[in-house]
């Protein structure tokens, strides 16, 4: 990734200094802990969380892309990203902090084209 970047610099352009080193990063696992790790400085989640979140949350899209791939289940795209946003959230809200959930902002209909 890192000479990937070195090559397309251009494509850094306007990206905040932390999402340039969450991007720079080959593994997605540490992209996912780096990315979640704002969540925890924020005060929405326990350190030990991080971890939990992330691997979660491959595991729920890689659930998702198998059961699509292997036609398993035919959601439409829209529906498949749909239900899986929403076990994305609910895993995610089990660690949010009791006190901050109700700052947690999600809106389903986002994923609307």
């Amino acid at each position: 990734m890192q000479n990937y970047y070195k090559v397309y610099a251009h494509e850094m352009i306007n990206l905040s200094e932390n999402v340039q080193s969450i991007i720079s990063h080959h593994n997605i696992s540490t992209r996912s802990s780096l990315y979640i790790q704002q969540a925890k400085e924020d005060g929405f989640i326990k350190e030990e969380d991080i971890e939990y979140i992330a691997g979660t949350t491959m595991l729920i899209w890689n659930g998702m892309l198998t059961t699509m791939l292997n036609l398993r289940k035919t959601y439409a795209k829209e529906e498949a990203a749909k239900r899986t946003m929403h076990y994305i959230y609910k895993s995610i809200m089990y660690t949010v902090l009791p006190e901050k959930r109700d700052q947690v902002v999600y809106d389903s209909d986002m994923l609307k084209d």
